[in-house]
């Protein structure tokens, strides 16, 4: 895997190294239909994204994985 860094959506590095879009290639490359979506801003609570979670209009349903990463 490529070098990541300690933030939350990864600001400072590429795209292709953020742990949330390595770990969808990898789900992908085992035939997993996968789409990333990064509710969380770098250097939030979990307050701050619990209150973005339960206010956000465009989640959808229908998840089967959650990845959170402290």
């Amino acid at each position: 895997m490529a070098p990541f860094d300690s933030y939350t959506i990864g600001e400072s590095i590429e795209q292709s190294n953020r742990w949330p879009n390595q770990l969808s290639e990898k789900l992908r490359e085992s035939s997993f239909e996968v789409e990333i979506k990064m509710i969380a801003k770098t250097g939030w609570s979990t307050d701050e994204l619990l209150r973005a979670l339960t206010s956000s209009k465009n989640l959808g349903t229908g998840y089967n994985m959650f990845s959170l990463l402290v």
